[in-house]
């Protein structure tokens, strides 16, 4: 059984639209909750629909100048996601799901 991780983020679907909040991560699932208390948002995606994670690293890329994560599911979709802790857990996070995505 692999512990739960939570992390402060920022995340985005889209570019222009990024959401400071927390990220949730459990065997089953990845949630990202944000937004405002008037306007919630929240994005919750089965480990199986991850098809590929990567890090990355180009100053187009990167929401508010952190590296990010981008986590690309099976519909296409694109899903960027920035720790606001230390690198080293967006670097945990990747590898969580990049062994949700092979195995």
């Amino acid at each position: 059984m692999v512990a739960p991780l939570s992390l402060s983020v920022l995340w985005s679907e889209r570019a222009d639209d990024v959401v400071a909040g927390r990220l949730d991560l459990d065997e089953e699932r990845l949630v990202l909750h944000g937004g405002s208390r008037d306007v919630p948002r929240r994005l919750e995606i089965a480990l199986t629909e991850v098809r590929d994670v990567r890090l990355a690293r180009r100053v187009r890329e990167r929401l508010r100048d952190r590296t990010t994560l981008q986590i690309e599911l099976g519909d296409g979709r694109l899903v960027s996601v920035a720790t606001l802790a230390s690198l080293g857990a967006l670097h945990e996070l990747g590898d969580r799901l990049s062994s949700a995505a092979s195995g």
